[in-house]
């Protein structure tokens, strides 16, 4: 199977957004679209501690290729972000995570993701 996509959301001005929250693919991961502004919020209540594992694609800064794991403990939400497009996009401009933890698996409905475009233009 193939990983599921996320959607990004808009953090719009004065408005803000209503969050939306997927269920994490334990099993085939998630993906997002990625401009290099996008922060993921993942919010963890399987009932065990996880990693959240950022597929890094290129070499970082310091010259190695290395993937990001972030550990979320049971109850614990974090925000993680943003991407470098030039590391992390595959060729089709997406982002790929997996998720690790014991008893993790399939579409996990206790743990949940979602994913913001932040714009980077200050409010007036």
């Amino acid at each position: 199977m193939s990983a599921t996509e996320i959607t990004v959301q808009n953090v719009v001005g004065y408005t803000g957004v209503t969050p939306t929250y997927e269920n994490i693919d334990a099993s085939d991961g998630n993906v997002f679209d990625n401009d290099g502004s996008i922060l993921l919020h993942v919010r963890n209540n399987s009932g065990q501690a996880m990693n959240v594992v950022v597929d890094s694609l290129k070499n970082c800064d310091q010259g190695t290729n290395h993937d990001i794991t972030v550990a979320i403990a049971n109850g614990a939400e974090k925000f993680i972000g943003p991407f470098s497009q030039g590391r992390f996009n595959d060729g089709s401009g997406q982002v790929g995570i997996t998720y690790t933890g014991a008893g993790i698996g399939g579409t996990d409905p206790g743990a949940t993701v979602a994913a913001f475009k932040v714009w980077s233009t200050p409010l007036a």
